[in-house]
């Protein structure tokens, strides 16, 4: 005899299980709350020792201390909850970026663009239904409204900027070494190129039949920076747009089996999957194998096809770039090394 569900039922039970994102959503969701968890630590540490209220929203500020603790305290659990693969990742990306946004606007200390529009995807992440609108919008409003700003202000248009940015901030040896002191030129010319390449990529964006070309060329503008400044320009946002651009990608990352007798060397290799399209299928044999699609692999080359799959090549690339923006040395001078390339030219 059958027990009738309760309307509702199958709704709230979808609550507390995961939802079946695309890997590509679920990777750039896991880069996010990384980037929250090691470069914004702030959120956790300040809201819980005591945050620092200053007249910014004051219908904020007015709120009672505790609730910004208790909503810091919801926020690690939820981070900690997608690392672990447990509950509903939508809901708990959704509650992460509101919950990011409500101590972020409760303080001048702790307001950022980056981690403003980190939020944002968060928040966006917990509404995805397929499509890809809300992250093209979300991304464009960032492009349009950074390069309006630049627009309206004349030191990107006559090299002032530029030439101060990459002088006297962060010394681009390649600049100052072929620019004459008193030559605006170049840096005029970046400048607007600049303006350009973000009003380009803000209408570009919205077009999903040219998503390819968005995303080569927002790399080649924001890896570009990175190059000529040595690593040192724009790694957040260098970091926080190869993520948005993953969420607009609709990357097909295939489900890659693994099939081995030992649960414990199977856990060790899908640890840095981000994407939990790594799956272990139980076996008698002793010897590794993976399954991807309708191949099948064994020994070196199925451990070669894992090591070089999107799931590990994505985990190496964004874990990089959280080592290098926490100064971590041996991941620094990897990065360093290979950017310090350039200077030589």
């Amino acid at each position: 005899m059958g027990t009738e569900k309760k309307p509702g039922f199958g709704r709230k039970m979808r609550l507390f299980l995961n939802t079946d994102l695309p890997p590509h959503i679920v990777i750039s969701l896991k880069a996010l709350l990384l980037y929250v968890l090691f470069i914004h630590p702030g959120i956790f540490i300040v809201s819980v020792s005591g945050l620092p209220f200053l007249p910014f929203l004051k219908i904020i500020d007015s709120v009672p201390f505790f609730v910004f603790s208790f909503a810091a305290g919801v926020l690690l659990i939820s981070i900690l909850l997608v690392f672990l693969r447990r509950g509903n990742y939508q809901l708990l990306s959704l509650l992460s970026g509101l919950i990011i946004l409500l101590i972020i606007f409760s303080s001048k200390n702790l307001f950022s663009n980056s981690l403003t529009f980190v939020a944002c995807l968060l928040v966006l992440i917990g509404f995805y239904r397929g499509k890809t609108t809300i992250f093209r919008i979300q991304i464009s409003l960032l492009y349009l409204g950074a390069a309006s700003n630049k627009i309206f202000d004349p030191d990107w248009w006559n090299g002032k900027y530029f030439d101060y940015f990459f002088r006297d901030i962060f010394n681009v040896s390649l600049y100052a070494s072929y620019v004459p002191v008193d030559d605006l030129t170049v840096a005029t010319y970046l400048g607007v190129a600049t303006i350009l390449t973000e009003c380009l990529l803000g209408i570009v964006v919205l077009i999903p039949g040219l998503t390819r070309l968005t995303i080569i060329l927002g790399l080649l503008f924001h890896g570009g920076m990175l190059l000529v400044t040595s690593g040192t320009l724009s790694v957040r946002f260098f970091y926080i747009m190869s993520t948005s651009y993953l969420l607009i990608s609709g990357l097909n990352i295939k489900t890659v089996h693994i099939m081995h007798h030992s649960g414990i060397i199977a856990r060790l290799l899908r640890f840095p999957d981000l994407s939990d399209s790594i799956v272990h299928s139980a076996t008698n044999d002793n010897s590794l194998a993976v399954s991807i699609g309708n191949s099948t692999w064994k020994g070196i080359k199925a451990l070669q096809k894992i090591l070089f799959s999107y799931q590990y090549l994505f985990f190496c690339f964004f874990v990089l770039l959280i080592a290098h923006m926490v100064n971590l040395n041996i991941f620094k001078r990897i990065i360093l090394s290979i950017f310090g390339i350039f200077d030589g030219f």
